[in-house]
């Protein structure tokens, strides 16, 4: 450990705790820790960890657009006209779609009898079942 810091030029220390995990290595000390190495920085992270952060990534733009004012300009129709597009594509019941979704069969049944209201949870579980990106969904539901 104390040679590899040496190598870096980076502080015994602070080096030590971040190989420990107790602090987080800035991107400084990443060069530093991969110019000694004579590595690329790109050559320290696995495949996992960065299908890992892309995922993250996706997950954060999502929650930066699916928010509940976002909802409420929603046009319930191209919602409901979605769903009942997939129950049919797929001939599944409102039940099974519930199923699926992770949701109460009773939020699908009031939507499509328009008594229901499109929330963050409803449209994140129709981009799973249904396999859409954000970009998929919001141009389904003509919020392009």
């Amino acid at each position: 450990m104390a040679e590899l810091a040496k190598l870096a030029g980076v502080d015994r220390d602070s080096y030590s705790r971040v190989e420990k995990g107790e602090r987080n290595a800035s991107l400084g000390i990443i060069f530093k820790i991969t110019e000694g190495l004579e590595i690329l920085p790109s050559e320290i992270f696995n495949k996992d960890y960065l299908e890992l952060h892309n995922e993250l990534n996706k997950e954060r733009e999502i929650d930066s657009i699916l928010t509940e004012d976002f909802c409420r300009l929603v046009n319930k129709r191209k919602v409901i006209s979605l769903i009942k597009r997939y129950r049919k594509s797929k001939h599944i019941s409102q039940y099974n779609l519930s199923l699926r979704m992770g949701i109460s069969r009773n939020v699908i049944n009031n939507l499509e009898y328009g008594r229901g209201k499109i929330n963050v949870v409803l449209l994140k579980a129709m981009m799973n079942v249904m396999d859409m990106t954000i970009d998929q969904l919001l141009n389904e539901i003509g919020m392009c």
